[in-house]
């Protein structure tokens, strides 16, 4: 099912980086939900938009417990390189604390992600909300 765009919650810079390349600003995207769970316990819920043009297919036939980074370069030819990401905080909202079975209000981590291909075209955006109880962020910085 398509959606636009317009709709994203997304920061100007992540706005503008999907609009340069990922979809135009009459298209469509197709999304695809994955709740992630450890020892039978959702930890993550993570949607990814893609172009319903080129990949509603994909998404259509369904992922199942396959790869969406494999089927992507298996199927479509479609190589991932790097993704410019940004997180914050956020309180989980009515139907994410229902998902993961946390009081309403807890705090998570957003991450949102636009990631390219090794063509340098930006091929998915992903909002990710994950258990702040259940992630560590690791980041490396070089001066």
């Amino acid at each position: 099912m398509g959606k636009r765009l317009a709709g994203l919650p997304a920061s100007a810079q992540t706005g503008s980086a999907l609009r340069g390349g990922l979809y135009e600003a009459d298209r469509t995207a197709t999304t695809h939900e994955r709740l992630r769970q450890a020892a039978n316990e959702p930890f993550a819920l993570e949607v990814c938009y893609l172009s319903a043009e080129e990949l509603g297919g994909l998404v259509s036939a369904g992922l199942g417990r396959n790869s969406l980074f494999g089927l992507l370069e298996r199927d479509y030819g479609i190589e991932l390189a790097h993704a410019d990401e940004e997180v914050d905080a956020t309180a989980a909202d009515p139907r994410i604390d229902e998902l993961f079975n946390i009081p309403r209000g807890t705090p998570l981590l957003r991450i949102r992600q636009v990631i390219y291909s090794t063509k340098g075209k930006a091929t998915i955006y992903v909002l990710g909300f994950y258990r702040s109880d259940r992630h560590t962020l690791l980041i490396r910085r070089f001066r």
